[in-house]
């Protein structure tokens, strides 16, 4: 028995339920993580607002532009152990798309980099 995960697994465990955890995550910290930087930090309303953008941005661009190209990848490599053929060019297919979609995505970003660093720069 293989202890590795099928396709399907890989996109419903580490795709999707992983996902709803981050989405979840972040909704806790938008909604607890300015009070509590505010209650007990003693830090300005400006510097709070900098450090709870850098964090949001961070775990949002994190999970996409790494974990969903990782997991795209998992899917690429373990369908190789599937023997019906149309299962495999699904999931290999469904990877592919995935994969150069983030990939595009994120070469836009980086030519989008300059304007958003001055949109967060201090006025």
């Amino acid at each position: 028995m293989s202890i590795e995960r099928t396709p399907f697994q890989i996109i419903l465990i580490e795709q999707i339920l992983n996902s709803i955890y981050v989405f979840v995550a972040f909704g806790l910290f938008v909604s607890y993580a300015p009070k509590v930087l505010i209650k007990y930090s003693g830090l300005e309303a400006e510097a709070i607002t900098y450090i709870y953008i850098g964090v949001a941005l961070t775990l949002v661009f994190g999970w996409f532009y790494i974990w969903l190209p990782y997991t795209c990848a998992r899917i690429w490599r373990s369908s190789k152990a599937l023997s019906n053929k149309v299962w495999f060019l699904i999931f290999r297919s469904y990877s592919g798309i995935l994969f150069v979609s983030i990939v595009v995505s994120g070469i836009g970003a980086l030519f989008k980099l300059p304007e958003i660093i001055d949109l967060l720069k201090i006025q």
